[in-house]
C-alpha cells in the first residue's frame, strides 16, 4: 500500500453526505461499508469521521461495539493517540460466515479457523489498501515487520511534537515494526549496517535467480600465465575500471557538507545528549564507489537522550520536518536505523545510533587504503566482480561487500614479501602495545600511516598478478574446512583456535570463516550455507581460469543472468 503521494496528490475534502466522491477502492471479498460511505484508502492527517469503519464479519454475531478511531495497531494514522476521537458505532456481522451448531469441541467462538482467517484477511485487507492477502507480491528485500509498508507521521513516544506537526502536510516515514511470522518486503532498504549486525541465516530468503546449474570447469589445457608482462593488459583493465568506480575529486567534500548541515539539525533539535556525528562504512574508508550510501553514527548520551529505539524514532520526525526525502525508519531492527535522501544533494543516508566500533574499524580499513594504492585498487575490482556476479548478496546467503575488503587486505598482508603491513600489532619503535578497548572489544592499530608509504615496495607484483593470485587462492588453495581468514593476525588462524569447529548456534554458519578485525567472535561469512558456498567456490574457480588464460576483465566481470532470464 503506497501512501507516499497521499497529501500531495489528493483533496481532502470528502465527508460523508456531501457531493464530492472520493476515490472508489476495491471491499474485499465477504465483506461491506455502511450505508452511505465511500471507501477510500486511509489519507495521512485527516479526522477519524472520513473513516468509518467496514462492517466486519465475526462469528456470525451482530452487536454494537463502540470504539474511538483505531488503527489495528493502536492508533490512527495522522492522530496522537492521547487525544480522544468521537466513538463510532460498528455492526458486526455477516451472512457468509458462523459458529457451527452443536459443534461441542469450539470452546470459544474464536475457535473457528474460518472466521479467524477471515479476520486477519480484513486486517491484511484494510492496512494494505484492499488488496486480499492471498494476492502474491514479487519478492524483494526483507524487514521484519509485524505487517505490510504503514506510512506513520510519529509516536506517541517522540518529543516535541505539536498535534499540528503531526497532521500537517509533510515527508512521509515508513515505519516498519518488529519480527513476524509472516515474509514482508520493502525496496531498496538494505545497507552495510543492516547486512553485518541485522542479519541471521534464518532471515536469508531464497530467490530462484541465486539457483544455479553449476557447469563443471575443465582444467586449462595450457599452463596458467603467471609472468608480469602476460598480465598487462589486465592490470590496465583493472586500473581503468578503478578510475571509473572511484568517487569523483569533489565527492568527499560534497558529503561533509552533508555531514556539516545534519549535524546542526540534530544539535538544534537534540539539545540534551550531546550529539555527534560520524560517517563510516565505505563511504569513508576509501573503498566506496561513486553513489554509495552515506553510512552516519550518530553518537549520543543514551542515559539522558533515551534507549537507540526512542532516539531514531525521534530523529526520524526531526528529520520529517526538515523535508528529507524517502524516509524509512526501522526502530525495531537489531540495529535500529532511519534511512533517507538529503533534500539538497539527493545522497542517500542511513542513520544509526553509538555504532562506535564501526567507526574505528573505518579508520582500521582506511588506513590500509593509504598505505598502498594497489589495495585500493584491487578492492574495487573484487567488489564489482563479486557483485556482478551475484555473490555480494548477504541476504541471500553470500558475503558482503566489507568481507571481501578483509579478504583482500589479508590477502595482501601474506604475499611473500607483504604488500601490506599487520596494523593491529605494529607498535612504534621503543613502544608497547596498549590495549584500547571499545564497547569491550581492542581497537588498537598503528596509526603513524606515513612512516608505511613504502612498506610494500619490495612487492613488486602488478595488480594483474594479484588479482590473479587472489582467484588462485580461494579456487584452489584455501582450506575450507580449517582456515579462518584474519586480518587482525595477518595469518591464517584454524577453526578449533577460534572454537569454530562445530556450529554451536543454528545462526551461526561457519562453513566460510572470516573472522572480524575487531569483533572477534563475529564471523563475516556466518550467512553462507552449503548452496551459496558452491557458487561462491564455483565463481573463483571460473574467474581464476579466465584470468590465467589472458580472459579481459570485461569478461571475467561479466554480469551473471540467470538462465530464466536469458
Amino acid at each position: 500500500m503506497n501512501h507516499g503521494n497521499a497529501n500531495n496528490n489528493q483533496n481532502h475534502t470528502f465527508a460523508q453526505g456531501s457531493g464530492s466522491q472520493p476515490p472508489a477502492q476495491s471491499v474485499p471479498p465477504g465483506y461491506s461499508y455502511p450505508p452511505g460511505f465511500h471507501p477510500q484508502n486511509v489519507m495521512y492527517g485527516q479526522p477519524s469521521q472520513y473513516y468509518p469503519q467496514p462492517a466486519m464479519p465475526y462469528m456470525g454475531q451482530s452487536m454494537p461495539l463502540n470504539i474511538t478511531h483505531m488503527h489495528p495497531f493502536g492508533f490512527s494514522f495522522g492522530h496522537h493517540p492521547s487525544v480522544p476521537l468521537p466513538p463510532m458505532p460498528l455492526s458486526i456481522g455477516s451472512p457468509n460466515l458462523s459458529t457451527p451448531v452443536g459443534d461441542v469441541s469450539q470452546q470459544t467462538p474464536n475457535n473457528n479457523p474460518e472466521n479467524l482467517k477471515a479476520i486477519e484477511n480484513y486486517i491484511f485487507s484494510l492496512i494494505s489498501g484492499g488488496r486480499d492477502k492471498s494476492e502474491d507480491t514479487s519478492p524483494k528485500s526483507p524487514i521484519e515487520s509485524h505487517s505490510p509498508q504503514i506510512i506513520m507521521t510519529s509516536s506517541n513516544s517522540l518529543d516535541n511534537t505539536s498535534d499540528e506537526d503531526m497532521r500537517g502536510p509533510s515527508p512521509q516515514i515508513t515505519m516498519a515494526s518488529s519480527v513476524s511470522s509472516e515474509n514482508v518486503w520493502i525496496d531498496d532498504v538494505i545497507s552495510h549496517v543492516e547486512a553485518e549486525h541485522n542479519l541471521d541465516p534464518k532471515d536469508v530468503q531464497e530467490d530462484p535467480k541465486f539457483k544455479r546449474s553449476l557447469k563443471s570447469i575443465s582444467k586449462n589445457t595450457t599452463p596458467p600465465l603467471t609472468d608480469a608482462a602476460s598480465l598487462i593488459p589486465l592490470t590496465e583493465q583493472c586500473i581503468a575500471l578503478f578510475n571509473e568506480l572511484k568517487p569523483a575529486s569533489g565527492e568527499f567534500g560534497r558529503r561533509m557538507k552533508v555531514l556539516k548541515r545534519l549535524q546542526k539539525i540534530i544539535s538544534n533539535s537534540f539539545l540534551d545528549g550531546n550529539p555527534n556525528l560520524h560517517i563510516f562504512g565505505s563511504s569513508a574508508n576509501m573503498f566506496g564507489m561513486k553513489d554509495c550510501d552515506m553510512d552516519i553514527s550518530l553518537i549520543i548520551n543514551e542515559k539522558v537522550a533515551g534507549s537507540p529505539k526512542r532516539i531514531v524514532m525521534r530523529l526520524a520526525d526531526v528529520l520529517r520536518r526538515k523535508r528529507m526525502k524517502e524516509m524509512v525508519c526501522l526502530p525495531r531492527a537489531r540495529v535500529p536505523i532511519v534511512k533517507f535522501k538529503d533534500e539538497v544533494t539527493d545522497i542517500s543516508c542511513d542513520i544509526c545510533v553509538n555504532n562506535t566500533l564501526a567507526i574505528h574499524n573505518t579508520q582500521l580499513i582506511g588506513s590500509y587504503s593509504k598505505i598502498d594504492i594497489r589495495a585500493r585498487q584491487m578492492g574495487y575490482v573484487i567488489k564489482h566482480w563479486a557483485k556482478n556476479r551475484l555473490i555480494n548478496e548477504p541476504y541471500q546467503g553470500t558475503l558482503s561487500s566489507y568481507a571481501y575488503i578483509v579478504m583482500v587486505l589479508h590477502f595482501l598482508q601474506t604475499r611473500n614479501p607483504p604488500v601490506l603491513p599487520v596494523l593491529q600489532h605494529m607498535t612504534a619503535p621503543g613502544e608497547e602495545r596498549n590495549r584500547v578497548e571499545v564497547e569491550g572489544h581492542d581497537v588498537y592499530f598503528y596509526k603513524n600511516i606515513e612512516t608505511l608509504k613504502e612498506f610494500g615496495s619490495q612487492n613488486t607484483s602488478t595488480l594483474g598478478e594479484l588479482i590473479t593470485g587472489f582467484f588462485r587462492l580461494y579456487a584452489e588453495e584455501f582450506d575450507w574446512n580449517e582456515n579462518v581468514v584474519s586480518m587482525r593476525t595477518g595469518r591464517y588462524l584454524t577453526k578449533a583456535e577460534k572454537g569454530w569447529a562445530k556450529q554451536v548456534h543454528d545462526r551461526d554458519n561457519i562453513l566460510f570463516t572470516i573472522e572480524d578485525p575487531f569483533e572477534v567472535t563475529h564471523n563475516l561469512g556466518r550467512l553462507v550455507d552449503k548452496a551459496n558456498l558452491k557458487v561462491i567456490k564455483y565463481e573463483f574457480k571460473r574467474a581464476y581460469k579466465l584470468a590465467s588464460s589472458g580472459s579481459p576483465l570485461s569478461k571475467i566481470c561479466e554480469q551473471y543472468i540467470p538462465e530464466e532470464e536469458k
